[in-house]
C-alpha cells in the first residue's frame, strides 16, 4: 500500500536528512587529544557539503570539504572539536561515546552493560600498551588500536585477525567514493544533530539482527529502519519488533 511521510503509521527515516544539500555535515577528521587514564579525548571534526560533479556526460554529487559554511555572523565553526570516551567494562567489552556538543551526556544506566557504568574503572579485563607507536589496548577476545593524528580505531579478534575498522574522512580521497565516512549532521531546520556511525566490512561478512523483518536473513546491502509499524504483511522492509542490535558472521 503506498505512503506518504507524515502518516501516523509512516516509519521516520532521519538518514533522508544526510543527502540534502543544505544540511551541514562534519566528518571525523582527527583526534585532538586523549588521555589514557580517563578515557577521554576530543575528535575534530571538518565540514562537508555536497557538492555537484558532471564527467562523462553524467551528473552526481560528491562530499567535498568546505572552509565557509556561509553562516550569518560566521557563527559556525568549520573544525569544531568535540569530547569522546572510550572505556572497556568487561572482557571482550568496549563503549565508544562520542558527543556533537562541547559536553558529553552525564553518564549513566546502559541496557548493554552490566551495572552503572559510570562506576566501573575505565580498564577493567583489558591491558594497555603501545605497539608500533600506537595506542593499543587488548584482552583474551582481541585487541583495539587507536591510529595517531587521523581520527582511526581498528578492531581485532584473537591471533589478531582484523575484524572493524571505522571509516573516515580517508575514503573520500578515492577517485569516485561511495561510502559514506564517519561523520554527524547539523540539520538546517532545528540544528538538531545525528551521527553516521560508518565501519568496514569484511569481503563474504554477514549480518544479523535488529529484530523482527521480513526481508533476507542477511542484512549486509539492506537499509533497516528502526521504527515500529503496524506492517499487517511479510510483504514489506518495514519493522513490527526492531531492535538495536546485530551481530556478525566474524564475531
Amino acid at each position: 500500500m503506498p505512503t506518504a511521510p507524515g502518516l501516523s503509521n509512516y516509519p521516520l527515516d532521519p538518514s533522508l536528512d544526510l543527502f540534502q544539500p543544505h544540511q551541514n555535515l562534519f566528518v571525523a577528521s582527527e583526534i585532538g587529544s586523549f588521555d589514557v587514564a580517563t578515557g577521554e579525548g576530543t575528535i575534530r571534526w571538518k565540514a562537508h557539503r555536497w557538492q555537484p560533479r558532471s564527467a562523462f556526460g553524467t551528473s552526481e554529487i560528491q562530499l567535498l570539504p568546505c572552509n565557509d559554511l556561509g553562516i550569518l555572523w560566521r557563527d559556525q565553526e568549520c573544525s569544531p572539536e568535540f569530547p569522546f570516551s572510550l572505556s572497556f567494562p568487561g572482557p571482550g567489552m568496549i563503549r565508544l561515546q562520542i558527543g556533537t556538543a562541547p559536553l558529553l551526556p552525564k553518564p549513566g544506566p546502559s541496557l548493554m552493560i552490566p551495572g552503572n557504568p559510570a562506576e566501573l574503572p575505565v580498564l577493567q579485563g583489558w591491558d594497555f600498551g603501545v605497539r608500533e607507536g600506537r595506542k593499543t589496548w587488548s584482552c583474551p577476545q582481541g585487541m583495539l588500536r587507536m591510529a595517531n593524528g587521523e581520527f582511526g580505531l581498528e578492531l581485532f579478534g584473537r591471533e589478531a585477525m582484523p575484524l572493524t575498522r571505522t571509516l573516515g574522512g580517508e575514503i573520500l580521497r578515492a577517485p569516485h567514493p561511495e561510502a559514506i565516512p564517519f561523520l554527524f549532521l547539523t540539520r538546517a531546520s532545528d540544528q538538531s544533530r545525528s551521527i553516521t556511525a560508518s565501519f568496514s566490512l569484511a569481503p563474504g561478512e554477514k549480518i544479523c539482527g535488529c529484530g523482527e523483518s521480513f526481508t533476507a536473513l542477511d542484512k549486509r546491502g539492506q537499509k533497516l529502519v528502526l521504527f515500529s509499524t503496524d506492517t499487517r504483511t511479510v510483504q514489506t522492509d518495514r519493522m513490527y519488533k526492531p531492535v538495536p542490535f546485530f551481530i556478525s558472521s566474524r564475531g
